[in-house]
């Protein structure tokens, strides 16, 4: 899986074991690859900010508010399944979008 964002090295490591689209279940090799994606924009570098998207579903992420809840739903509940330890930047990040994870 090639990830190519402005993510730092440690969020991108963090999603390097997945190897199936959040948005549409296919693992990349008829899609146009894996790629990372910011859910929110590129505000925040912050893990709950990012998604294993196929390029097909990339290039046509709407960031509507409904995508983007669900999105951030997965993220969160992948990242406390595996123990990830959220930090101040993280929470910052929920606090400003709490909104969309209810």
């Amino acid at each position: 899986m090639k990830l190519k964002n402005n993510f730092t090295n440690k969020t991108r490591n963090i999603f390097l074991g997945l190897w199936e689209c959040w948005l549409c279940g296919q693992n990349g090799q008829n899609t146009n690859g894996l790629e990372l994606h910011h859910i929110r924009g590129r505000d925040s570098k912050s893990p709950l900010n990012a998604a294993i998207l196929c390029g097909v579903c990339h290039s046509h992420c709407g960031h509507n508010q409904e995508e983007e809840r669900k999105l951030l739903q997965k993220t969160a509940r992948f990242l406390c399944r595996i123990d990830y330890k959220f930090n101040v930047n993280d929470l910052k990040f929920y606090a400003k979008n709490k909104k969309l994870y209810n």
